[in-house]
């Protein structure tokens, strides 16, 4: 009896750690431990991230700042320029139709190359889907950056800020 009485503890400490951490807290809590309350005035909400010149940088620092501020549920607007690697905020932030956004092809990799072709699709997949068609045809193949106005990223499926 002892044997199955400790699989079945096993069983529910397995079963506790698998949970996500609310149901955790709620199913595996003794019942004589005091709730724990938080209001929303208990959290920081991070205070929007303003782009407003921004001509871009090494990709995996602007993927690193896209989801730290992501999972801060920072907000983001672009409202000036933000070329190149910066563009890759499109995935969620809002722009302002007076932004101007920047593209070219990904630098460092020439066209061509066995990996340019999987790395333009993997930055085109940071863009809403008709900005994405639009680069993959046309500005990956450009080693000038290609602009676009904040105004025409909204009309192809851009996010609008509310300002």
């Amino acid at each position: 009896m002892n044997v199955s009485r400790n699989r079945l503890i096993g069983g529910a400490r397995f079963l506790c750690a698998a949970l996500t951490a609310t149901a955790a807290l709620a199913a595996c809590a003794p019942t004589n431990d005091p709730q724990v309350t938080m209001s929303t005035s208990d959290y920081q909400i991070a205070s929007p991230l303003f782009i407003t010149h921004d001509l871009g940088g090494p990709l995996p620092e602007y993927e690193t700042q896209y989801w730290t501020a992501a999972f801060a549920t920072r907000e983001v607007q672009i409202m000036g320029q933000c070329y190149s690697s910066c563009t890759i905020w499109l995935r969620s932030a809002c722009v302002t139709p007076s932004a101007t956004l920047g593209f070219h092809h990904a630098r460092g990799i020439p066209p061509g190359h066995r990996e340019w072709d999987s790395t333009t699709h993997w930055i085109a997949s940071y863009y809403p889907p008709q900005i994405a068609q639009w680069f993959l045809s046309q500005a990956r193949y450009s080693a000038a950056v290609v602009p676009m106005s904040g105004a025409d990223a909204i009309r192809m499926g851009a996010r609008a800020c509310a300002i």
